[in-house]
């Protein structure tokens, strides 16, 4: 079995998931593939994947199907060096000045800070762009630059005075992790197991 899942969704709900899963059937193969959204929604398009799991925006058209799993909020951080932005909020366009870490232009996140800056009629141009959600923290913590991460991630830095929150004057919406079928390909029984294990409201 086959799925494609992008970097938040795998650390921020998927894992424990599929801890169960394999505890509870240790026969199946699983072949997780790590892709951006936009690769993920392609793959399964292209029915290379049983379905992924991935955050939005998703941008998705039938016959293809979107299924909300749970919501998360981002934050902004920043390291010691930017450890005077947190004590009053800020505006977006206070804040463009500094240096941005995010990721990559062939991602949902970048598609949607650079959105939310349009609204305000500011270009979204971060200075870094990394791979993988893993890779914004070490680089925050080493004063590269600002940057907005899911809220649990940054709990334990936060917690250690390793980064700062920077509070803002603009609301950041929430996002959603969810699940996305191709309803033109029928799944195997133990893709099916696993779908059913990911809507479970016991995770």
């Amino acid at each position: 079995m086959t799925i494609s899942v992008s970097d938040t969704a795998l650390h921020g709900h998927l894992l424990p998931i599929l801890g169960a899963f394999h505890s509870t059937h240790p026969g199946i193969h699983l072949r997780i593939l790590t892709h951006s959204t936009p690769q993920a929604i392609q793959v399964l398009k292209n029915r290379l994947v049983h379905f992924a799991v991935v955050t939005t925006p998703s941008n998705i058209k039938p016959p293809l199907k979107e299924t909300c799993l749970k919501s998360f909020q981002e934050i902004l951080i920043g390291g010691k060096h930017y450890s005077f932005l947190k004590d009053t909020p800020h505006h977006l366009s206070e804040l463009i000045q500094y240096p941005f870490v995010c990721l990559g232009k062939d991602t949902v996140t970048y598609e949607f800070y650079s959105n939310l800056l349009l609204k305000y009629d500011l270009v979204f141009k971060p200075d870094i762009e990394v791979a993988s959600t893993n890779q914004l923290m070490p680089m925050i913590k080493n004063d590269l630059g600002i940057g907005f991460i899911p809220e649990r991630f940054a709990k334990e830095a936060l917690e250690n005075g390793e980064v700062f929150s920077i509070p803002l004057e603009e609301p950041i919406p929430r996002r959603s992790i969810c699940l996305v079928e191709n309803t033109s390909r029928c799944l195997s029984i133990a893709a099916n197991a696993l779908k059913q294990m990911i809507l479970s409201p016991e995770f």
